[in-house]
C-alpha cells in the first residue's frame, strides 16, 4: 500500500449527468411542496383577511399541534391569542398572533 500515491478520480460525463439530474429533481420537489402549502394557506386566509373580525381569545385546553414541516407547537391553558373570526361562517377562526 502506498499512501503517497493518490488515485486520480476523473469527473466523467455520467457523473455530471447524475449531478444535474438529482439537482433538478431535488430543487423541483422542495419548491413544489413549499408553494403548494403557500397557495393553500393563502386561499384559506384570504376570506379571513377580507371579512374577518379581530378578537382576543384564550386557550381552553392544552393542545399539541403539528404545524408545517412537522414542527411541534404547544399552547397552554389561558394563553391569550389574537384571532380573526367569521361570525356568519359558523364562527370559523384563524390565529393571527400569540402574545
Amino acid at each position: 500500500m502506498n499512501t503517497q500515491a493518490r488515485g486520480r478520480k476523473e469527473f466523467g460525463i455520467f457523473d455530471g449527468v447524475l449531478l444535474v439530474f438529482f439537482s433538478l429533481l431535488t430543487a423541483g420537489i422542495l419548491p413544489a411542496i413549499f408553494f403548494g402549502l403557500y397557495f393553500s394557506r393563502r386561499k384559506r386566509y384570504k376570506r379571513f383577511l377580507v371579512h374577518g373580525l379581530p378578537a382576543t381569545a384564550s386557550v381552553l385546553d392544552r393542545q399539541d399541534e403539528t404545524i408545517g414541516f412537522d414542527e411541534k407547537l404547544t399552547r397552554e391553558r389561558g394563553d391569550p391569542i389574537q384571532i380573526l373570526y367569521l361570525p356568519d361562517g359558523d364562527f370559523d377562526s384563524v390565529i393571527i398572533s400569540t402574545t
